[in-house]
This record gives C-alpha cells, sequence and structure tokens, in this order.
C-alpha cells in the first residue's frame, strides 16, 4: 500500500537516526488497512469481500474513493509526504544537499494571452504542459509545479539519482523540441508554434511543504533563484546552465555538448559564467559534432574535474578526474 511504501522508504533512509525504531514499525504495520494493500495477489473479490471495523462489507464505490484519493496525492506530493499527510502529521522541512532545478517559460506569453481567447489559452498551456509531463516521466524528472506559463521541475529531489543533471539537461533538450512542435492555436497555423526559454541550476535547498488549506510542496534557496535567472536571462529556443551544472553534466555523461556562452550580469548576482545546451543532441552516448557547439569545457573552468571543492559544512572533498564513484560523491563536490 501507499503507506506501507512510505514506511520502507523510511526505514532505508541514508541516516540512521531518521529510521523508525521497532516499535514504531509493529504500531504502523498493525494500523494497515488491508483494503489498501495493492498486491496483485489481492484480487477486486478480495476487496468486495473485505469487511470494514463494524463488521459490514465496505461498498465498492469507497474502496473507489480511496484509491482515487491517493492517486490524487501520490501525483500532488513525494509518496513519503503524502503519507504523512494523509496520517495527518505535519511534514518537517528536509535539507536536499544537491538539485537540479529547471525553469522554464513562453516567450512572448503577454502577446500570445492579448490575442487569443482565454480558453484557447489554457488550452495551448494543457497542450505543452502535458507534453512536459509526459517527458518528465521518461527522463525521472519530478514535476514541482506551473505558475502561469512558467514550468517547473527537478532531479535528485525526491529519490537519489547518480545521472540527475545529464538526465534534466536532456529533458530540457526535448522540452525545447516539444514546445517547438506544438502549435500556438490549431486553428490557425499562423501563429506558429510554441518558443520556450530554460534556465538550469544545481545546489542545495530545503524542501518544505507550507499551508493547511491546500497544502504545497516546495523549494527553497538560492538554488532555485539562480535557476529562475537562467531562465529569465536565456534567449528564445535555448537552455541556458550555470558553470555549476554544466560541469556536472559533462561529468556525468560528457556525450552532452556544452557551449561557453562566457559571462553575463546576473540580476541580484553580478556577473556569471554560463553556457548553453544546443537542443540538436543526439541519443545518449554518441556525439554530435558542428563547428562552434562541440566546444568542451576549458581545463580552467572545469573546476569540478580536478582539486578540492567545498561542501557547505567546509569540508573538503578531493576530486580527481574520473575518480568520482557513486551519486552522493557526484552530488556532494559543490563548486
Amino acid at each position: 500500500s501507499f503507506e506501507l511504501i512510505a514506511l520502507m522508504n523510511e526505514c532505508l533512509h541514508l541516516d540512521p537516526a531518521k529510521r523508525p525504531h521497532a516499535r514504531e514499525i509493529s504500531r504502523r504495520v498493525s494500523g494497515l488497512d488491508p483494503l489498501l494493500v495493492t498486491s496483485p495477489a489481492f484480487t477486486d473479490s478480495d476487496r468486495e469481500a473485505a469487511v470494514d471495523s463494524t463488521g459490514g462489507q465496505r461498498p465498492k464505490c469507497q474502496i473507489r474513493r480511496m484509491s482515487s484519493s491517493e492517486e490524487i496525492m501520490q501525483n500532488l506530493f513525494p509518496r513519503d509526504v503524502a503519507a504523512a499527510l494523509l496520517r495527518g502529521e505535519k511534514v518537517p522541512p528536509e535539507a536536499k544537499p544537491m538539485v537540479s532545478m529547471y525553469f522554464s517559460d513562453i516567450v512572448g506569453f503577454t502577446t500570445i494571452s492579448s490575442s487569443l481567447a482565454a480558453e484557447k489559452v489554457s488550452d495551448m498551456l494543457d497542450r505543452l504542459y502535458s507534453k512536459f509531463d509526459d517527458l518528465a516521466e521518461k527522463f525521472g524528472v519530478y514535476k514541482l509545479e506551473t505558475i502561469g506559463d512558467a514550468y517547473l521541475c527537478a532531479t535528485n529531489l525526491v529519490v537519489c539519482q547518480d545521472n540527475h543533471a545529464a538526465q534534466l539537461a536532456r529533458f530540457s533538450v526535448a522540452a525545447v523540441r516539444a514546445a517547438r512542435e506544438t502549435p500556438v492555436d490549431p486553428d490557425d497555423p499562423s501563429k506558429g508554434t510554441i518558443s520556450i526559454r530554460v534556465g538550469l541550476h544545481t545546489g542545495p535547498c530545503m524542501a518544505s511543504v507550507v499551508g493547511r488549506k491546500c497544502p504545497k510542496y516546495t523549494l527553497f534557496g538560492d538554488t532555485i533563484n539562480i535557476a529562475s535567472r537562467m531562465e529569465s536571462s536565456s534567449l528564445p529556443d535555448r537552455i541556458q546552465c550555470s558553470s555549476r551544472i554544466a560541469e556536472i553534466i559533462q561529468l556525468q555523461d560528457p556525450g552532452i555538448l556544452l557551449k561557453k556562452r562566457g559571462e553575463i550580469e546576473i540580476k541580484g548576482k553580478g556577473r556569471m559564467l554560463t553556457f548553453w545546451i544546443p537542443d540538436k543532441q543526439e541519443e545518449p552516448g554518441s556525439v554530435w559534432k558542428d563547428e562552434g557547439w562541440n566546444q568542451p569545457l576549458e581545463e580552467h573552468d572545469n573546476k569540478l574535474l580536478l582539486g578540492e571543492q567545498k561542501n557547505p559544512d567546509g569540508a573538503n572533498i578531493s576530486v580527481e578526474k574520473g575518480g568520482v564513484k557513486t551519486a552522493w560523491e557526484r552530488g556532494n563536490a559543490y563548486l
């Protein structure tokens, strides 16, 4: 069941201090409702025959409602967070040491909105972001939310991913292509297709659930601000990324091409070195070559490959070329 999966995830927590004690495990397992167990061996006929605490048979419609509510919660929150909310528990903030963030918005959205009826704008966003949702599932990306025409998602957030930056880069390439193939108005081809701007960044953040009515799972921290700045200073049909995520992308998958944009002025941050990820990428493992794009990071820029870095606690992390072995070692190699 949903609660059993959450309990199992807690038992496997990287921090032993956050794993539940045996007495807590026993209490929670004994309280599980067998109707919510979704094992293939538990058939519909078993559910229909099951009885509730009063001794009466539980109606089919009630069983369906419970299943539907769990599915809705699972789509809105990470599994462990949803399970805690269903139990009526307050979800404490959780520090995430390394999350890769994606921001995008639609170029000229204000103009588009003024030239289309509201229902057509809604339809356009639904068509585009339904494609993005499918791509997020394909690439293992966790969708956070949409705000107007902005789409926010992340990797290495709800599960540990040893290729989080590379997967987000490939998702971004697919998203730009999907937008370019999506008409603004299917009934009026003259309006053309959608163009988006994309920004990426990697770093630490805090994940938390805020509010009691319509609670919202959201992220806080400078990582989110920088990812947003990468998007707002990007260009149409372009994917701009910070030097931090660019270096991790190259480390995780050298087949992904990067082009140095150079130092640009970023609001509230001063001058920052940024890179482009061209949307002309091939399948993973292959190298697409074209003069002007095939420019790997220069040695003096790629500080992640050689030398010592520091994590948020100030401890040195030695990172040698080709020496990164695990997801946590990759993720915690802060610039």
